[in-house]
């Protein structure tokens, strides 16, 4: 019989291969056209899948582009301002209404520094107001920022804060919104509220507050508080009609505006009374000279009604308690008209 050996001398023989150990040379000598083709074929593959890439990429891009697109016209259209803060970097990024709105660039480098001179944010910084933001979980936040000399506007400024895996905040994406003209109205309807509707001092409640904050200020350095009535003022209704009286209480109200400072408080507590506090007055003879002034001006609705005043005024000594203020004045008052009215009462 033929060995093992004989037969595959036989084979290499028919195959013109010479026997020996099969190498990479000898293979890719013989078998170079397979070679070729298979090498061809994995960079066929390869660019395909690379176009594949790069078209999902691209329709990516676009896609993103026309995200952005839609977001820049939301923003236009809902007055709202986009932005995004990258916090290591501390830079600010924001939309176009953004920079239009500040007057300044889309982008501002070195924000942190920027934002002590146009945010009151009192005693706030800047990362505490983040803190917030992050904590409030979407909850709006309104701040004052400063657009020129005068010119303060509401902001207010919603964001998430995205952290890193370390738990650095080093992203904040929000939206801030102009709502000035809604502060305003706030505002006024606010003063609207604690004004007497007929003479536009304070109301009842509204001066009473004020009063005891005033009293309660820590730099509180000082004040005094006049009671006001109008003396028999019901004979002036009775004997003139109620239109008489109103335009009795009404120049009332102005002559005692036109008497204190802008931070001095004036209100009518009801009827024919009236409240003055005078802040920072510590010297008797200068409320006295107050009281000489009033009733000065108070000599034009003399000569047009048969009306006089009394007034009783408490000095602030070391009680810091309105109620207990308003008895000595109101005492005071009462003193004045049993002594048969149209004077003052200093105590």
């Amino acid at each position: 019989g033929v060995s093992q050996g004989e037969l595959q001398a036989i084979i290499y023989q028919n195959s013109g291969l010479q026997s020996g150990p099969v190498t990479l040379e000898v293979f890719l000598a013989s078998n170079w056209q397979a070679v070729m083709v298979g090498v061809l074929a994995v960079c066929g593959v390869i660019i395909l899948l690379l176009l594949q890439y790069l078209r999902r990429r691209s329709r990516v891009n676009r896609e993103i582009s026309l995200a952005n697109q839609r977001y820049k016209q939301l923003s236009a259209l809902s007055n709202e301002i986009l932005f995004e803060y990258d916090i290591p970097r501390d830079r600010f990024t924001m939309s176009d209404k953004g920079g239009q709105f500040f007057g300044v660039s889309s982008t501002l480098e070195g924000f942190s520094r920027r934002v002590k001179d146009r945010m009151d944010l009192g005693t706030l910084s800047l990362s505490d107001l983040l803190e917030r933001l992050e904590q409030g979980g979407g909850t709006p936040i309104d701040i004052q920022v400063r657009l020129g000399e005068d010119d303060f506007r509401w902001l207010r400024v919603v964001a998430n804060i995205i952290r890193d895996e370390d738990g650095n905040a080093v992203y904040a994406l929000g939206k801030a919104m102009d709502i000035s003209s809604e502060r305003e109205a706030q505002e006024m309807w606010k003063e609207q509220a604690q004004r007497d509707g007929l003479t536009q001092v304070l109301n009842a409640g509204a001066c009473r507050q004020a009063v005891r904050e005033a009293l309660a200020d820590p730099e509180f350095q000082g004040g005094a508080l006049f009671i006001l009535d109008v003396d028999d003022f019901k004979s002036i209704n009775d004997q003139h009609g109620h239109y008489v009286g109103d335009r009795v209480l009404m120049e009332l109200g102005e002559v005692l505006r036109s008497q204190v400072r802008h931070e001095d408080i004036v209100g009518r507590l009801g009827g024919d009374e009236f409240l003055v506090f005078l802040r920072g007055v510590q010297d008797r003879e200068m409320v006295r000279e107050r009281c000489i002034r009033i009733r000065e001006r108070m000599r034009d609705l003399i000569s047009k009604w048969p009306i006089s005043f009394s007034i009783g005024v408490a000095m602030v000594g070391e009680e810091r308690d309105f109620d207990a203020l308003y008895r000595r004045a109101d005492q005071a008052m009462y003193t004045v008209k049993n002594k048969g009215r149209d004077g003052f009462e200093i105590v």
